[in-house]
């Protein structure tokens, strides 16, 4: 009977091994995701209070930009800016209607971020929409400039 059951527990191992590991690393991904979204809204905070209280005019968004990418786990080449507007009243933001970058009071920056796991790059295929390969946090902004 002993002899019929010599390689058992290796197979058991190997069953219960892999799927533990996948499972480990899914998590650890997860987690991931979940610090960089975080840490992405901190920074797209941390980017607007610096934009905000920046003395040099006109504004830029390559400002914006460098301080979100300041942070940990946030890479710069993965950050879009989208859309950016700039107006002189809440009114003329609501309408879109556009200011130059030198007269402005309020801008509303527009923020996209691609994330794409480390470690199983297919697993953002089940949680992004069809059409994307990664999955994208998107974050608006409006910054009330000092002047």
């Amino acid at each position: 009977m002993l002899s019929n059951q010599k390689g058992a527990q290796s197979v058991e191992f190997a069953m219960i091994v892999l799927p533990f590991l996948l499972l480990s690393i899914g998590f650890f991904e997860i987690c991931r995701l979940l610090l960089v979204h975080l840490l992405f809204d901190v920074a797209i905070n941390a980017g607007a209070r610096d934009v905000k209280t920046r003395l040099t005019s006109p504004v830029s968004e390559q400002v914006f930009i460098e301080a979100v990418a300041k942070f940990p786990l946030i890479e710069k080449n993965n950050i879009t800016l989208l859309d950016t507007l700039y107006a002189k009243s809440f009114s003329d933001l609501l309408n879109n209607k556009q200011a130059p970058k030198n007269q402005a009071q309020l801008g509303e920056y527009n923020v996209h971020y691609a994330f794409s796991f480390a470690l199983l790059p297919s697993l953002s295929i089940f949680l992004s929409k069809p059409a994307d390969d990664k999955i994208t946090f998107k974050k608006k902004v409006l910054v009330s400039y000092e002047k």
